[in-house]
């Protein structure tokens, strides 16, 4: 495509036709509670349950893809006219069978567009009470059927989503219809992300999909919350009442101690309970309800485990908390007392000054992006081995287990949504639509009880100051629901006085001397350090990215190394200069703007370790 019909595409499909879809997640304010909604339905948690029965619709489906596609009629609100337009599709493809992961385009498949997926499952009963439909990853925007009936549709390729499919499911067979489209990257700038990013565009669906059957009266979600180094923490219970009748019960919560060899066991958080080490809790632990027909009702505890231990990378102290309805439904969580707090310029976790080395890391293998436990622990696993306290989410939302694992080993995280390369007219583009908005509540209440998720980060190397108005959006998004986490952005290293870093808690800056900047890689760092910490003199330094590719053969294996030692002796030139850093990257990744990114101190299949990790590993252990 000439540089000329690319411009032509970009002013067809953001200006004549300006997307009119809607938001589907919002937040209600109940008795004094902020409440996620997504598609009209409280938010899900997405911790596995021993009472809520999860029927995972795997095996094998069927997807086409659609040869010519209007995206910006996915882009337009739904209306009756719409859906038919778009069920009239179905009569122009051919069908294939495919098996998970159900990735559209693996690599070296650049396909972007509209994919319809099939599925057909038995179930032998209906369920009493609900039943949620669940998807951790579509990529893009989603439409779903089930047996005929509308469910919804969900915009964002890297959130996880939830239906209502209680009324459409039936005894015996079912069929569920998704249509993806995978908006191909380049051509709209109301979008995340936009286009033009160095990572592959997995399209279609990416990650789980399964049925969650909840009893009549249920626990929705477990949110907790740690508000002193005293051991006092917030739970508040998402209660549930989707039978046709009042219900009047009694909740207790009870905690307990974990037993860290089950780890990686699964990620139910009841996995790791220890239940022969019950932990006494002070304060009210039981209460008394009654919903209405229909009714969700917050119920908040504020308790208090006496000399708690305070969860960090060396000691990742967890706590299981359970809450209990008499004779029903029951939900387990994990969390820590970790608390993060910035003075005079440093950064302080649970009151001491810190400094985390680490790594980035993307969600991609030889599989795609379709992440599963047992490659979450192996990958967590790996970059903990480094010697690493810190992990940055390059550059999306992650998989809804990668931190519940992160909690149980001890490493940081700095969590992000896509809004990648993009300057003032976008990022105002993706504000008004309210899908920025979306994607960082969707991203925040996945991980809301993580004491790992540590940084929320809100652009990579976005140019204007419409980033001033985003930080100040999701700022103020952040401290309605949660106010634990420090917000911070990525920006390029050679803009040390950027304006808009104002609005960050940490300055994020990514470190690229004698690589993409020129200068060297230890005089020019600590340059641009000081010019740094002269400009925001209160506020602590994370250094983003740094790093080196090795090529596919490795023949620059020597000046990966040699820019690794450089820059992080720069680093740690002065004692807590910066407050982490994260080299980029941990695994080898497949990119749309090159066959493969070969920053990785591993590469894609996992099996071979680069010298650059074991330098790192040298270099960390100082920091342990």
């Amino acid at each position: 495509m000439s540089f000329k019909n690319f411009l032509l595409l970009l002013l067809i499909g953001s200006y004549l036709f300006p997307a009119s879809l809607l938001p589907t997640f919002h937040l209600k304010n109940l008795e004094g509670e902020w409440i996620p909604f997504q598609n009209d339905l409280p938010y899900p948690a997405f911790e596995p349950q021993p009472s809520h029965h999860r029927l995972h619709i795997d095996g094998l489906w069927e997807k086409a893809r659609l040869k010519e596609a209007d995206h910006s009629l996915s882009l337009a609100q739904r209306t009756p006219q719409l859906l038919v337009q778009f069920r009239q599709e179905l009569v122009k493809l051919n069908w294939e069978k495919i098996s998970p992961p159900l990735i559209d385009n693996p690599y070296p498949d650049k396909n972007e567009g509209v994919i319809w997926y099939r599925k057909s499952f038995h179930l032998s009963n209906l369920p009493e009470g609900k039943a949620l439909l669940v998807f951790f990853s579509v990529n893009y925007i989603a439409d779903v059927w089930l047996n005929g009936h509308y469910l919804g549709y969900h915009e964002g390729g890297y959130t996880p989503f939830a239906f209502d499919a209680t009324k459409s499911l039936k005894k015996g067979e079912n069929l569920l219809e998704v249509r993806v489209d995978n908006i191909p990257w380049g051509t709209r700038d109301d979008i995340l992300p936009k286009g033009a990013c160095d990572w592959w565009n997995y399209g279609g669906i990416v990650g789980e999909v399964y049925l969650e059957f909840l009893p009549k009266l249920n626990i929705v979600r477990l949110d907790l919350k740690p508000l002193n180094t005293k051991g006092e923490f917030k739970a508040r219970v998402l209660l549930w009442n989707t039978s046709d009748k009042a219900i009047s019960s009694r909740i207790e919560i009870s905690c307990f101690g974990t037993n860290p060899k089950n780890s990686s066991l699964d990620p139910s958080p009841h996995s790791i309970a220890d239940k022969s080490v019950r932990i006494q809790l002070e304060g009210e632990t039981k209460g008394k309800f009654r919903l209405k027909p229909g009714e969700l009702k917050p119920m908040v505890f504020k308790l208090r485990i006496p000399s708690p231990r305070l969860w960090s990378p060396e000691n990742p102290n967890l706590y299981v908390i359970r809450a209990k309805i008499d004779g029903g439904d029951e939900f387990w969580n994990q969390f820590g007392f970790r608390f993060l707090s910035v003075s005079d310029g440093y950064l302080l976790l649970n009151g001491k000054k810190v400094f985390l080395p680490g790594v980035s890391r993307h969600e991609d293998s030889l599989k795609g992006r379709a992440m599963d436990w047992e490659m979450i622990c192996q990958d967590l696993k790996i970059i903990k081995e480094l010697g690493a306290k810190f992990v940055r989410a390059t550059h999306y939302p992650n998989h809804p287990y990668t931190l519940i694992f992160a909690d149980r080993i001890g490493l940081t995280f700095w969590e992000e949504i896509p809004i990648y390369w993009m300057g003032d007219r976008e990022i105002e583009n993706v504000l008004n639509r309210g899908i920025a908005q979306q994607m960082f509540l969707e991203m925040l209440f996945k991980d809301i009880s993580r004491p790992s998720l540590c940084f929320l980060g809100a652009c990579n190397e976005c140019g204007g100051n419409k980033r001033a108005e985003l930080l100040r959006e999701l700022r103020k998004l952040s401290e309605r629901v949660d106010g634990t986490r420090l917000l911070g952005q990525a920006s390029v290293g050679q803009f040390f006085n950027d304006p808009t870093q104002k609005e960050a808690d940490v300055l994020g800056f990514n470190f690229y001397w004698e690589v993409f900047y020129g200068g060297d890689a230890y005089s020019s760092t600590i340059e641009a350090i000081e010019k740094m910490r002269s400009a925001f003199p209160d506020k602590p330094i994370i250094a983003t990215e740094w790093g080196y590719w090795s090529c596919p053969d490795w023949h620059t294996v020597d000046k990966q190394l040699e820019i690794a030692d450089k820059t992080f002796r720069a680093f740690t030139s002065k004692p807590y200069f910066i407050a982490g850093c994260a080299w980029f990257i941990a695994f080898d990744y497949h990119s749309f703007l090159v066959p493969e990114e070969t920053f990785g101190l591993l590469t894609i299949d996992r099996k071979s370790y680069k010298p650059v990790y074991y330098l790192l590993q040298k270099l960390y252990q100082e920091y342990q």
